[in-house]
């Protein structure tokens, strides 16, 4: 030490403390806080106030974000019980259906009956991620997760909820990864929430990448005449995409009109008017989803098109990779992506062909099923909502209450209606010998059930968009009497039978319940024991 610098060993102890005392208090606060860490809580019990059927109180829970505790209604509550009192300063949530702003609360109990509330506000609609939220100084022995509905609709659609430190009791988890049925088939997941949200179309190309469509709009901004049924004779007099939107402008627009209901949807682009603009907000997308890794599970997502929203766009519920190109219905279009560029993902986007779905009609009635048949053109179901449409080289179809069957060149080349009459058919498939079969949807009349049906070039299967509504038309009102179902009265639903219609091509068969996909394996899958089996998808069954 330089002469005059000199301290005596109690001063530089003193100083030595003084310099230390911050990180002392650091270090004081570091293992408060690997205390508080280590001081886990387990989650024994978890109740719910109710619970739409399938999507229970225990998918909040269960780490997974594929499931969800769902239910109707403000004021729904999820309540967890919990081994011994917990303490926390944040917790995590996230929503399927996403886009939409949740609002909730969370509140806390030491015994179950007094309650407080640590938390109040509303989810980020920014989508189906898991986002924190703050809850300063909470504990509890309880947690009552309450909540108030959204800006869409009053349900609650919880896929997470989750709190560092908190576990799940394992008498609660539910390993079930793979699961097995009596045939020998095992199920297990390959993709899940954020990777995939809402899918209802999928198809592998020969990479083992699969093309995904996600759903957003589904009787929210693509509307569902159940729920406007004042409009049955406006809808019913629609015949152009035109038509449709012009409708909108008048039902959501700023004036009102004695012969229209009016309806004001969220508002979603936030202008400060609720109008027809807000339903060209929620967009639909088209992904890629793969596995890279080989562990059988999807791990990476890319979004090929997510510029699919107007007033009038449907749902995206057809996509099909074929001939090195993916293509996607997204009513009222059909579009076809192909790589310009040469790096492995789409991102060309030319449209084929535009016109269907030219009703409000109802919502799941839509343009779906695209596959490629045996003559290597690209084929496609259209519901029974109408078609005024037309192909890339100028052709033009116009079947405005008529469901059907169309097909293309796979440049789109070629557009032709290759059968009419389906109602709702669902993804039309090829056998080996070439011959088209489909699930149609019944007409939800008593008595009637769905079809089985085979479907033949020129082919009629009946259905029209109008016989959904018999019950609107003025003079039934006027005079009291049902107006004559021909749908019912004459057996058209019914498989072949002596004086039956000669001008349609029956059913083969009545059966399934509310069928919403459909498969055939040839025998390039599965097992020798599927081969020439047809495979039905219905509600949670298949």
């Amino acid at each position: 030490m330089a002469p005059g610098n000199q301290c005596s060993h109690a001063e530089a102890a003193q100083t030595f403390a003084e310099k230390m005392k911050p990180l002392l208090i650091g270090l004081s606060s570091l293992a408060c806080l690997f205390k508080v860490t280590l001081s886990a809580a387990e989650v024994t019990k978890v109740t719910a106030s109710n619970a739409q059927r399938g999507n229970d109180a225990p998918h909040a829970i269960d780490t997974s974000q594929g499931t969800r505790w769902s239910s109707e209604g403000k004021g729904q509550w999820l309540l967890l019980e919990l081994d011994k009192p917990f303490s926390f300063a944040e917790f995590e949530a996230g929503f399927s259906r996403g886009n939409r702003r949740y609002e909730f609360s969370l509140e806390t109990s030491v015994d179950g009956k007094k309650w407080t509330k640590v938390f109040s506000g509303k989810s980020h609609g920014s989508g189906d991620g898991i986002k924190k939220f703050p809850a300063p100084d909470a504990s509890g022995h309880f947690l009552r997760f309450v909540s108030q509905g959204n800006n869409e609709n009053n349900w609650v659609n919880l896929h997470t909820l989750r709190i560092q430190g908190l576990t799940v009791s394992r008498k609660l988890v539910k390993v079930a990864v793979v699961t097995k049925d009596s045939s020998g088939l095992e199920v297990s997941v390959w993709a899940e929430n954020p990777l995939v949200a809402s899918p209802v179309a999928i198809s592998f190309d020969e990479q083992g990448r699969a093309y995904v469509t996600r759903v957003r709009r589904r009787k929210i901004s693509s509307l569902d005449l159940r729920n406007h049924r004042a409009w049955v004779k406006h809808d019913l007099s629609i015949r152009s995409l035109e038509d449709k939107l012009a409708f909108y402008q008048k039902a959501m627009g700023p004036n009102t009109f004695p012969d229209v209901r009016h309806y004001s949807p969220p508002d979603r682009n936030v202008d400060g008017k609720r109008d027809w603009r807000d339903l060209a907000v929620q967009t639909e997308e088209i992904l890629r989803v793969e596995d890279t890794d080989g562990d059988g599970k999807a791990d990476k997502s890319v979004v090929i098109d997510k510029d699919l929203a107007s007033p009038v766009t449907g749902i995206a519920a057809g996509v099909l990779w074929a001939e090195g190109a993916a293509y996607a219905a997204v009513e009222p279009d059909i579009w076809k992506y192909e790589d310009s560029n040469d790096d492995g993902t789409p991102d060309k986007r030319t449209l084929i062909s535009r016109g269907y779905t030219i009703h409000i009609g109802q919502g799941g009635h839509n343009v779906s099923g695209l596959t490629m048949g045996p003559d290597g053109r690209i084929y496609w179901s259209v519901a029974d909502k109408g078609i005024n449409a037309t192909g890339k080289n100028g052709e033009h179809f116009f079947y405005p209450d008529r469901g059907a069957i169309m097909r293309c060149e796979p440049d789109g080349s070629g557009l032709e209606v290759f059968a009419l009459g389906v109602r709702n058919g669902q993804e039309p498939v090829f056998d080996e010998f070439g011959n088209l079969f489909s699930v149609d949807n019944d007409g939800d009349y008593p008595g009637e059930r769905e079809r089985f049906i085979y479907i033949v070039e020129g082919g009629m299967t009946a259905w029209r968009l109008h016989w959904q509504w018999h019950g609107y038309q003025d003079f039934a009102k006027v005079s009291g009497e049902k107006p004559y179902n021909v749908w019912m009265k004459e057996g058209l639903f019914r498989p072949r039978f002596p004086g039956q219609a000669a001008f349609i091509v029956p059913p083969l068969a009545n059966y399934s319940n509310g069928p919403c996909g459909f498969a055939y394996d040839p025998g390039t899958a599965l097992s020798d024991k599927f081969r020439n089996f047809f495979f039905l998808a219905q509600g949670k069954k298949m």
